[in-house]
């Protein structure tokens, strides 16, 4: 028997109708036209054969044929399943799960097989449970049924009671016989399935509940359940959790609905759109349809629809498909149990980043976070939030956006700006906590405020706040940036923010977000006049652009925290602008400018009998004479320094000024005395787990190793920094290991694995934002062009 997708589109040609003008003589939309004359629905509803009949002026022997071609294959049970989908995209490890236990069901088992799929709205349950079941069906030929129990939903969800009277019927069960009690109906269901093998679908469950007397006690019967909750609580049960698609796969889900050729036309748009779905396939759909109901619109037309968030939702909608009702649909008429957390989910639109924090969302609600805890994790239920890692929460873009708006409907701007306020006194009460844990300088000391830490949370001991201040960067810049645009109140908290933060930014070796956050707060204060901040602001951000090799850039910066007023009260804070201001003029190639102000920053450091300040001052002069090409005196000036440090005892700077030494004579020309101090330094960082640091050094070992022309031994240091930048997801860290790996390759006579390691690099910049992108391109081209 022909199939319906071409004898549709056979009478349509005959009948010299456009899809556009088909549909619109038969009332329907043009993308059903499209669904079924490209064969991913087989089976139309009666009711649409009928208009698309009508509309073609069809004979009565050509209506016949029609509704052949749109009949389902006979099958010995009753088959009761929605239409599967032709163009089904991805999932197929999933898949294979769910069809392998249906399947092969080991011998003599007399338990029936639950598989239990759960996901937050649009993500695809109830499609690829109709796909699987499709797909074994003549593996239960005594039936096959589906059940929507309206869990979640605009209705009331489905009474147990009801939807066994339901399954009752379909069994063959008359009216009149079946059971008014809960207990009995139950009964009387799995005698009538008892001995026999079908495949029931039990679709969008509200919970384990609702679902219990509707499992068939034994036998060879299979039950697949849809639910946005997790029924974690069914016996026997296999339980997957669907993610949204990885980008491969939405690519394919994309092109199925809106064509290959047009997606290809422009794949930077086209990934952005992808990106804008969130992979979530409901989302992927509707914008697919999207573009193939206008064929006026580019790729790039409907990615700068979507680029705005308050009216992304609104392009993600159709007449039948809605992103933002399918979400809302877990909001709507919850479980008694749920109310609370779904009162509460407005409030994570006020979050700035792409993550939650437990103790951030207890700062938006001022509420204790052992309550706050027990609603997010409700949240997590039913998918509305996953759940990242212990007190982190990870939000769906779109969810997001719903959020968002129900934010915006709900708290009125005086409540929001006091809960965003709540937020950003919590980042720099903990963030100060963090900083005074390592002992504060005089000026630092006389900024802090003891009210400033009376909104800090207890988080641990010191590595988990920089652990936590690492996982909420991201949310700490997007409050700063709303900051700046806001009341002075507000703005003053911003320099505020980035001294508390930075000690642990620094410990992460998370530079640009360092210098991002710095150029919020040297903006906000120029508006603010806190004579404090206007001192140490741009110190901070010139210290965030020396860590970037931005030399120039931080020379200005050390420059203006000199010329800062409060800055002459505190000898301590000149001191080290001094030192800060002449390495950054010797690297921006002005050595003797810089070895005029490394002078007068030592004779301060002898006079003020500073133990910590003065091998620092002598490393900054070595610094200066090597550049200068003055060895003798670079020696003389380190030999101090390492002498001065180990006076001190305090091993973290005495590894970190040899750090600094091991760089100064690769930089000058001296690759073997810095391989033999790097050395110490690495084994120093090795031995106390210190691993962002080694890498770090790592990256300095392969640069001196290059400059011997040993490629081998370069690239075992890199390999391993490589791993450490991964495991920790350092992108920045990641960027620059492979940029040394690819000339190291390079240097090997690999162009082609170097190649590969600068490619990726592009790409991780790319997807992160990051500006390192254009030095590797540069390389990539090199190497391209010679080859």
């Amino acid at each position: 028997m022909p199939e319906f997708a071409s004898v549709l589109r056979g009478f349509r040609r005959a009948a010299a109708l456009t899809q556009e003008a088909l549909a619109d003589k038969a009332g329907v939309s043009v993308e059903a036209v499209r669904t079924l004359e490209g064969g991913r629905r087989r089976y139309p509803r009666t009711t649409t054969i009928e208009a698309l009949a009508a509309a073609l002026g069809l004979s009565e022997a050509e209506v016949a044929q029609l509704t052949e071609a749109a009949a389902r294959p006979k099958a010995r049970g009753a088959n009761q399943l929605p239409d599967d989908l032709v163009d089904f995209i991805g999932r197929s490890s999933q898949f294979e799960d769910l069809t392998g236990r249906l399947t092969r069901m080991p011998e003599n088992s007399r338990a029936v097989v639950i598989s239990a799929i759960a996901g937050m709205g649009g993500v695809g349950k109830t499609a690829l449970a109709v796909h699987a079941a499709h797909a074994v069906t003549t593996a239960y030929p005594d039936g096959h049924f589906y059940l929507d129990l309206r869990g979640f939903g605009a209705a009331e969800p489905m009474e147990t009671l009801e939807a066994l009277g339901i399954l009752l019927r379909r069994l063959g069960t008359p009216a009149n016989l079946i059971p008014e009690s809960l207990a009995e109906a139950t009964a009387r269901y799995r005698s009538a399935i008892a001995g026999r093998k079908m495949l029931l679908i039990l679709d969008n469950a509200a919970g384990q509940s609702q679902v219990e007397a509707l499992v068939p006690g034994t036998g060879d019967s299979a039950v697949m359940i849809t639910s946005r909750r997790l029924l974690t609580g069914l016996p026997g049960a296999f339980h997957l959790e669907l993610e949204v698609l990885p980008d491969d796969d939405a690519l394919k889900l994309l092109e199925a609905t809106a064509g290959k050729e047009r997606l290809a036309s422009d794949p930077d748009a086209t990934a952005a759109v992808i990106r804008q779905c969130g992979g979530l396939p409901l989302a992927l759909r509707i914008a697919g349809a999207r573009l193939a109901a206008r064929p006026d619109w580019s790729v790039a037309d409907l990615r700068d629809r979507l680029a705005d968030e308050r009216s992304r939702l609104d392009v993600l909608a159709d007449e039948n498909l809605s992103v933002r009702a399918t979400i809302g649909l877990s909001l709507n008429d919850p479980a008694a149990a749920d109310r609370e957390a779904v009162a509460l989910f407005p409030l994570l639109g006020l979050s700035e980043g792409p993550d939650v924090d437990l103790f951030v969302v207890s700062g938006l609600a001022d509420r204790p976070e052992r309550e706050v805890e027990q609603l997010l994790e409700r949240l997590v239920d039913i998918h509305l939030l996953e759940a990242a890692e212990p007190g982190r929460y990870r939000l769906h873009d779109l969810v997001r956006v719903v959020a968002q708006e129900l934010v915006e409907q709900q708290l009125d701007e005086g409540d929001r700006f006091a809960a965003r306020l709540r937020v950003l006194d919590l980042y720099v009460g903990t963030g100060w906590r963090y900083r005074s844990s390592f002992g504060l300088g005089q000026m630092s000391g006389d900024w802090l405020q003891e009210e400033w830490l009376s909104a800090a949370r207890d988080i641990g001991e010191k590595a988990d706040v920089e652990a936590w201040l690492d996982a909420e960067r991201h949310n700490v810049l997007a409050a700063a940036r709303r900051a700046v645009t806001g009341p002075i109140e507000v703005r003053r908290l911003v320099a505020r923010l980035l001294s508390g933060v930075s000690p642990g930014l620094v410990g992460r070796l998370r530079h640009h977000d360092w210098r991002d956050l710095g150029l919020l707060a040297v903006e906000a204060e120029r508006s603010v006049g806190d004579p404090f901040a206007g001192a140490f602001a741009p110190f901070e951000l010139g210290m965030a652009y020396a860590m970037l090799e931005d030399f120039p850039a931080a020379a200005e910066q050390f420059a203006a925290s000199i010329s800062a007023p409060k800055t002459a009260e505190y000898p301590e804070h000149r001191q080290f602008c001094l030192l800060n201001l002449a390495d950054c003029l010797q690297k921006s190639g002005r050595p003797e400018d810089g070895l005029e102000w490394a002078r007068e920053a030592l004779a301060m450091t002898i006079e003020r009998e500073d133990e910590r300040g003065e091998p620092e001052a002598h490393l900054t002069l070595g610094t200066i004479f090597g550049r200068l090409g003055r060895s003798e005196e670079q020696d003389e000036e380190f030999r101090r320094t390492a002498d001065l440090a180990r006076a001190s005892k305090i091993e973290s700077q005495h590894h970190w000024l040899l750090l600094h030494i091991g760089r100064s004579y690769r930089e000058t020309g001296r690759p073997e005395l810095a391989l033999t101090v790097l050395a110490e330094v690495a084994e120093y960082n090795r031995g106390r787990g210190a691993e962002l640091r080694l890498a770090e050094t790592q990256i300095q070992q392969a640069m001196a190793e290059l400059d011997l022309g040993r490629g081998e031994p370069a690239l075992d240091h890199l390999l391993e920094g490589l791993e450490i930048a991964e495991r920790f997801e350092n992108q920045s860290l990641e960027v620059l290991v492979r940029q040394h790996l690819g000339r190291a390759y390079a240097a090997l006579g690999s162009p082609e694995r170097a190649q590969v390691e600068w490619t990726t690099a592009i790409d991780i910049c790319a997807r992160y934002g990051l500006p390192q992108a254009g030095e590797v391109r540069e390389l990539l081209e090199q190497v391209r062009s010679s080859s």
